[in-house]
């Protein structure tokens, strides 16, 4: 792990903007273009180093702070994507799995198909969130099948026995995907209220702190007394769950080709990354290095 430096600027116009610094031994290297580096002079202090650089560079700017993190260029969480060089830059998983990220798109578009097909009986409208019915949990199945093997997939990437697994252990996981900071909308019924399926999930309650994954719990277990939680709200709730935890986990490997990110759900909101959480590449010519997580 190497010491990063992020200064914050304020341009001549009173814009506010930032560079990041990466120290290597004895040499600098700005991380958004790798190929610019700059030697760390003996005895020099590094802080002191990184805005001297900055004012020989733009000597009118006015240099804010200089911030120091920890920096893990050229490296990326197993099964995680996160942002790519910028705090709002397209979410990256490293790792090519473009097959099996076209596997869970595909499982979105047939949650979107059957959502689209219950909106032909029960009209999409918050008058009817409490309306159910055996094709709203079909798609509660389907989802949550496919969250839980998306947290799975997760754990097994970095080594981490699967076999016992439920809420209790994928709630650990949220630290790392920040996957509660999700908010989504629907991009063709815009008078729906937004979707934040795991807003408020906890460690205390893992399963009922989540209502449409405790509904199909429920379902599972004992359908005849409670297929009235088989509700359009919690479909919806259950689909964007499926699409967000796509999204986390592959980054735009879920959007490459003519398939737009818009096509059914829409990011109102997304986790707000702090720059120790980015993703930045290795050298030119370099390799991207995992970091197994630890839960």
């Amino acid at each position: 792990m190497a010491q990063g430096f992020l200064v914050r600027r304020e341009q001549n116009d009173g814009t506010i903007s930032e560079r990041e610094y990466e120290l290597n031994g004895d040499v600098f290297v700005i991380l958004r273009n790798r190929k610019t580096k700059f030697l760390l002079q003996i005895g020099e202090d590094p802080v002191a180093a990184v805005e001297a650089y900055e004012r020989k560079m733009q000597p009118s700017v006015k240099i804010i702070e200089t911030r120091l993190f920890d920096s893990h260029s050229g490296m990326y969480l197993l099964g995680i994507a996160r942002p790519l060089n910028l705090y709002s830059g397209p979410m990256t998983n490293p790792v090519q799995q473009n097959e099996l990220a076209k596997s869970y798109r595909r499982e979105n578009q047939t949650i979107v198909d059957d959502i689209e097909s219950c909106f032909d009986i029960a009209s999409p409208s918050t008058s009817n969130f409490d309306v159910f019915g055996t094709q709203f949990e079909k798609i509660i199945y389907f989802s949550c099948v496919g969250v839980e093997s998306l947290f799975n997939k997760v754990l097994a990437d970095s080594g981490i026995d699967t076999d016992r697994t439920n809420t209790a252990t994928f709630v650990k996981l949220k630290p790392l995907l920040r996957i509660d900071e999700y908010a989504l909308s629907l991009v063709q019924y815009p008078w729906l209220p937004k979707l934040e399926p795991f807003f408020g999930w906890t460690d205390a309650s893992p399963s009922t702190s989540l209502p449409w994954f405790d509904a199909y719990n429920s379902l599972k277990h004992s359908k005849a007394t409670n297929q009235h939680r088989a509700t359009m709200r919690n479909a919806l709730s259950a689909a964007a769950a499926h699409y967000a935890l796509s999204y986390a986990v592959f980054g735009n490997q879920m959007f490459t080709g003519y398939l737009s990110e818009q096509f059914f759900f829409h990011f109102e909101r997304m986790p707000n990354w702090q720059i120790d959480e980015l993703y930045f590449p290795p050298d030119e010519g370099g390799s991207w290095h995992a970091r197994p997580i630890v839960i």
